[in-house]
């Protein structure tokens, strides 16, 4: 456009579009896919209008190789060539030109397009990828639930997931006066109102001659609704989408409903009707709107963002998203800092590990001894919980989360319940540690059937190896049988 307040003002507006879902999210997940495409996207488009401005070719050959990266990367960058036919509709003004400078980008597009489908002829397969489906009904309600998804707050209207406080005035206005979302909702209302402030007054030199508003309605309506198109073909794809949630071409679609958003804001605030132009009755209400939306949107993703790493059992945990390993997030870091503290430093390489405890994704059958690789620096065989390898050739790991920062990893010899073991290693974390003189003891069960007793202080254990908040010790029992999955670390209250 050539004007700084408006794309000042837009960029207010667009961060209360980006809302996360506790579903597939594309800004939670995906390793930041649809972040490098976005990128990649604005950058190509950049890079042509500075081509379109006069510029040398070399920032249309940039243009187009942004672009071609964009169309490998992900297939919903095809139906975004339009985005460039829009631009050079706009600045060129012969047709020859137009479809001189086009051509490149249908190219790119058509190029990635074909290798798609000649790939899926030559290898077919039932892969869900393989299947697309043309049925006029099902693909007009998918198209209109991805798109109208991107609305703002529509998650939170919808709240599939029952995640937010309900209709109730009390509960909701507790509900968005924590968490710094009234602070935050302010300082948009302010940059709001300091872009709004009389437009046609203080007018700007425009830095470039900018697009038309029909360009700008096109690029919006382009980014908003084309990326929707591919998605709504596929019936995997369309089993996911209702109400509220789509598929990850939502952060590409949050773009150009901010554009066509702003875009009407800042004409109703030019506009004559309600007050005048650029009255301050509506630049208020307009500034307060932005406020309102991005106030909610990030108070409801605080709580998002709590459901993935939610525990099993607590109000915010879904099981959509706990099953994936982020409910035993705690866990993890508990494991990760004993190996990493050196918990199996005195382990043979291709030692047998039972684990007492599986966690699905990440510590299980399948995945574990990677887990061990990746922390422990060493390759182990690992066995699930149950698991009966021969009697004193294997170890077992046992971990205990107590909260956030406290826990202990237990270190033994694989042996049966009613065996005896009078030497383990335990890896205790808690943040008091190293701060009270007697921060816990350790009760063991003993030999099956018998009754809890208290077995050895703190003062009594060999510290192996110890950091700022957690320690390793050497447990040592002499004519006291342990039962591996007895041993407690109790911690005792400062005093």
């Amino acid at each position: 456009t050539g004007r700084r307040d408006f794309a000042g003002f837009a960029t207010c507006l667009t961060v209360g579009l980006i809302q996360y879902r506790v579903a597939i999210d594309p800004s939670l997940g995906f390793f930041g896919q649809m972040q490098l495409l976005i990128a990649g996207l604005f950058l190509s488009l950049l890079a042509l209008r500075r081509h379109l401005e006069g510029q040398c070719r070399r920032w249309l050959v940039a243009a187009v190789g942004l672009y071609l990266c964009c169309c490998l990367m992900y297939e919903v960058s095809y139906t975004l060539v339009f985005l460039y036919v829009c631009l050079i509709l706009q600045a060129v003004d012969t047709w020859r030109r137009r479809l001189w400078t086009s051509l490149p980008f249908f190219m790119a597009a058509g190029s990635c397009a074909l290798g798609t489908i000649v790939v899926r002829k030559l290898y077919p397969s039932d892969a869900y990828w393989n299947h697309a489906d043309g049925n006029p009904g099902a693909v007009f309600m998918a198209l209109f639930y991805q798109v109208t998804a991107s609305l703002p707050l529509s998650y939170f209207v919808n709240d599939p997931l029952k995640i937010f406080p309900g209709p109730g005035l009390g509960g909701l206005a507790r509900w968005i006066f924590s968490g710094g979302a009234i602070a935050l909702g302010g300082s948009a209302v302010g940059l709001s109102l300091l872009c709004l402030r009389s437009p046609r007054a203080t007018p700007e030199t425009p830095s470039s001659p900018g697009v038309g508003s029909w360009c700008l309605a096109g690029l919006g309506l382009i980014l908003a609704i084309f990326p929707a198109i591919l998605i709504s073909i596929s019936p995997y794809h369309r089993a996911s989408i209702k109400p509220g949630v789509g598929w990850i071409p939502l952060l590409i679609q949050d773009y150009g409903v901010g554009l066509l958003l702003a875009a009407a804001l800042w004409k109703f605030v030019e506009a004559t009707v309600l007050g005048g132009s650029n009255a301050l009755s509506k630049r208020l209400v307009v500034a307060l709107l932005v406020g309102v939306v991005v106030s909610v949107t990030y108070r409801a993703n605080q709580d998002v963002v709590r459901c993935f790493n939610a525990v099993p059992g607590s109000r915010l945990f879904r099981g959509v998203v706990g099953n994936a390993g982020g409910a035993w997030h705690e866990q993890r870091k508990l494991l990760e800092s004993a190996l990493g503290a050196g918990l199996l430093a005195e382990i043979p390489e291709k030692s047998t590990v039972v684990i007492a405890r599986e966690y699905p994704y990440w510590y299980d059958s399948t995945y574990s001894r990677f887990f061990y690789a990746a922390h422990s620096g060493k390759s182990l065989v690992t066995l699930p919980p149950g698991a009966s390898p021969a009697p004193g050739e294997a170890y077992r790991v046992r971990d205990v989360l107590l909260g956030r920062e406290s826990g202990y990893v237990v270190l033994s010899r694989n042996v049966p319940a009613a065996s005896a073991s009078s030497q383990s290693r335990i890896f205790v974390r808690h943040r008091d540690l190293s701060r009270q003189a007697d921060p816990f003891r350790i009760k063991s069960q003993g030999t099956a059937g018998s009754a809890d007793d208290p077995l050895v202080s703190w003062e009594q254990l060999r510290v192996i190896k110890s950091g700022r908040d957690w320690a390793i010790y050497a447990l040592e029992a002499p004519g006291k049988s342990l039962a591996p999955d007895s041993i407690q670390v109790v911690f005792n209250r400062p005093r």
